[in-house]
């Protein structure tokens, strides 16, 4: 339907001349009518669409989340409190970090009183695995866990974004065993 849309009458525009003027404003005519068609009707759809019973479909915008590395950045004394030296921070991967970054994100989806407290559970349950794992001596309090595990996020994503500028790229905390093995 292109051609005879828009391609056929362009052609006789241009290959016909001022003897026959009365082709020529028939082209134009014609070429008018199919692009404003697209523009009259409510959802943009071509002459081609209407006689091929097609529908124009209209994807949504993706909109991306904030970076949660800037957005729950914590104040200069709790960021100074909480820091990781690089040791620390080579037991956890790329997985690892999306999943402390979808819990991180989920912060406020507790609404019942029940739901609240198994969410204070988990989080203390994640922190002590975390100190565990990484090797973190200080004890953490309660009131500093959503603090610890921002700042473990941020320095852990920091660490992972400048390993794989030089070429290290690591999926998950299996890594170290995978190479081992090689």
């Amino acid at each position: 339907m292109k051609e005879a849309e828009v391609f056929l009458p362009m052609t006789l525009l241009l290959s016909l001349n001022a003897q026959t003027p009365i082709s020529s404003l028939l082209a134009l005519a014609w070429t008018g009518m199919a692009l404003a068609i697209p523009i009259m009707n409510r959802y943009r759809r071509r002459l081609g669409d209407f006689m091929a019973g097609t529908h124009v479909v209209h994807l949504p915008q993706p909109r991306l989340l904030d970076d949660l590395a800037t957005t729950t950045a914590a104040s200069p004394q709790k960021k100074a409190r909480f820091t990781f030296l690089p040791h620390q921070l080579d037991h956890y991967g790329t997985f690892e970090l999306q999943t402390l970054e979808g819990f991180l994100r989920a912060d406020g989806a507790a609404t019942s009183q029940i739901a609240f407290d198994k969410r204070k559970e988990t989080l203390a349950a994640i922190v002590e695995k975390i100190r565990e794992k990484i090797g973190y001596a200080d004890p953490i309090g309660p009131a500093d866990h959503m603090a610890f595990l921002n700042a473990f996020y941020s320095a852990q994503r920091a660490h992972l974004e400048q390993r794989q500028l030089f070429g290290d790229r690591r999926a998950d905390k299996h890594h170290s065993k995978a190479d081992e093995d090689a």
